[in-house]
């Protein structure tokens, strides 16, 4: 009797088991990403799977009127005001983007409303990070203006688990006065039941000895199987340079650790790769690392921080060179280098940057270098 009766215990167990995990697999949420566009920026999301960065604007610039920056719609809404989009060279668009935490999601739509002057864009279209901006998912005609038009664009993609850029152009304004207002952006979807691979609760770089010690640390894992570990000289390429196993399933804490022993010179950045047993796999943040050797640091920002405007370098280094300037997701930001002293040089942004972290490259003789420029 007692036998029959933990042969009934377990088999309950089990059961329950596999009822709770269908109801985990099962499970899933609505949920959206929005940009109000209300004297901010700034996103917010319906569920805690996603953190929504800034929009920026490349290319246009911010309508300079502070009266007018934030168009005002009534009853504290407000819409963003843009100008100088006619066609150059240089692409003109708004962008947002956001980042994943654990599960994987679909997304459904993108949509929001636009409006323009009568001189401004008569067309926008919407591209996304999916295929590297490289064509339109949708574009749309702005008939008439001083109305808003609200865009919805069906976006159907699945199970994915990276954060997404999206970008919307502004295109055939007639005179740089023309001007584009944006309000209330949203990427509408489901985050799905999928777990992924691991909850990596630490990630850091650090030298000794001329190496990088790698350490990571994860929350539990479930199905997961390795972390291969990449590294990149200018955050655009990164190329595997090793792989640790993982352990496959666990509810504590365990920690992981990865020693470059040929670490490059100079700025170097690192970043896992993590991948379950069916080879979906998720990023971590990226780190970054700097080796000194006994060549002269050619490349120095000073002051650092830098204005909005103006990154200012010595010039401590003889003849010509090629300077490059990226935002942390790798975007080319467009330049204009000028000399402001003799020992100095002025790299002017087309456009004022926003917040945050860039990369500028020196390249001279075949050498690279990197440095880090801080914009409050």
């Amino acid at each position: 009797m007692e036998k029959h009766y933990q042969t009934l215990k377990s088999r309950s167990t089990l059961i329950l088991s596999v009822v709770l995990l269908f109801a985990l697999r099962a499970y899933s949420q609505n949920f959206q990403v929005v940009w109000g566009m209300n004297q901010t920026l700034a996103g917010a999301s319906s569920s805690s799977n996603f953190v929504p960065t800034p929009a920026v604007l490349y290319g246009a610039t911010p309508h300079p009127l502070p009266t007018v920056m934030y168009y005002s719609l009534g009853g504290g809404d407000y819409a963003y005001g843009t100008r100088y989009w006619q066609n150059t060279s240089v692409p003109k668009y708004l962008e947002f983007s956001f980042a994943v935490n654990t599960y994987e999601y679909d997304i459904s739509s993108v949509s929001f409303r636009v409006r323009r002057s009568p001189v401004g864009p008569k067309d926008v279209s919407l591209r996304s990070s999916l295929d590297g901006f490289s064509s339109d998912v949708s574009m749309y005609h702005l008939t008439t203006d001083g109305v808003f038009y609200n865009v919805v664009v069906p976006f159907a993609h699945t199970n994915l688990s990276n954060g997404l850029t999206f970008r919307i152009y502004g295109k055939n304004a007639d005179t740089y006065l023309g001007v584009m207002y944006f309000d209330q952006i949203v990427v509408s979807g489901k985050v799905n039941n999928f777990v992924l691979p691991v909850n990596l609760t630490s990630f850091d770089a650090s030298v000794y000895e001329k190496q990088v010690h790698l350490d990571w640390e994860t929350g539990w894992e479930h199905n997961s199987r390795a972390f291969k570990i990449e590294r990149s000289a200018d955050m655009v390429s990164f190329k595997e340079i090793g792989t640790v196993a993982a352990h496959i399933a666990t509810e504590g804490k365990k920690h992981y650790a990865f020693v470059d022993e040929m670490p490059l010179r100079g700025v170097s950045y690192y970043r896992l790769k993590m991948l379950d047993q069916d080879e979906n796999f998720t990023y971590s943040h990226i780190r970054d690392v700097v080796i000194y050797d006994d060549i002269p640091q050619e490349l120095i920002v000073a002051p650092n921080p830098a204005a909005r405007d103006q990154i200012t370098i010595l010039k401590n280094f003889a003849g010509s060179a090629d300077l490059t300037l990226l935002d942390l997701r790798g975007v080319s930001i467009p330049i204009h280098v000028s000399y402001l002293q003799t020992n100095y040089l002025n790299i002017l942004p087309f456009y004022p940057l926003s917040s945050g972290i860039y990369v500028l490259t020196l390249v001279q003789n075949g050498r690279k270098q990197h440095a880090k420029v801080l914009v409050p």
